[in-house]
């Protein structure tokens, strides 16, 4: 009986670790995607508590170049 408990222990804190780690995998993925030519004119009129995302966004080595030649 004690294994059992041990054993379903261990199912719940690996599905608890793998469903915090796609909550930042989401996150990091949300971070990649912004446009943050659409976000300037909304930080423009919003409230002091938004803040302009992290500067490492645009200097990311995942993001394509905006003026790329073909």
């Amino acid at each position: 009986m004690i294994w059992a408990l041990s054993l379903l222990l261990g199912i719940v804190v690996i599905l608890a670790v793998i469903a915090a780690n796609g909550y930042f995998v989401a996150q990091e993925f949300a971070y990649m995607a912004v446009d943050r030519s659409r976000l300037a004119p909304k930080l423009v009129i919003a409230p002091r508590s938004v803040h302009w995302p992290s500067p490492a966004v645009p200097r990311s080595c995942c993001r394509a170049p905006s003026s790329a030649s073909p």
